[in-house]
């Protein structure tokens, strides 16, 4: 039972992890307009969207399937499903919270 109780901490923990980097990522993205235009230079500007995207993949990747890879790794197919579980009902959770706000400050 103390092991399982670690596993939701850890799914919790890593939407919640996840959360706040799609938050960084996006006001980062909200503010780089002003550092790369498109008019001054397009190609520059593709090929720095799609570097963040795939470094975003990465992290995004290691944050939600790290620790569920590890465990399965282990031989723990089950700790592994509930961890993952855990870590998109968090994320989930934080979508409808967001989707609440926007519906909130938008009407």
């Amino acid at each position: 039972m103390k092991i399982e109780k670690n596993i939701l901490k850890y799914g919790a923990l890593a939407g919640i992890l996840e959360g706040v980097y799609v938050i960084l990522v996006g006001l980062f993205m909200i503010n780089v307009e002003s550092i790369f235009s498109s008019d001054k230079a397009p190609a520059l500007s593709i090929f720095s969207f799609l570097l963040l995207f795939v470094f975003s993949a990465g992290i995004s990747g290691l944050i939600v399937f790290g620790y569920p890879m590890k465990l399965l790794k282990n031989g723990s197919l089950r700790d592994a499903v509930l961890c993952l579980v855990v870590t998109l009902s968090t994320l989930l959770i934080l979508l409808c919270i967001t989707l609440l706000l926007y519906l909130v400050y938008t009407a």
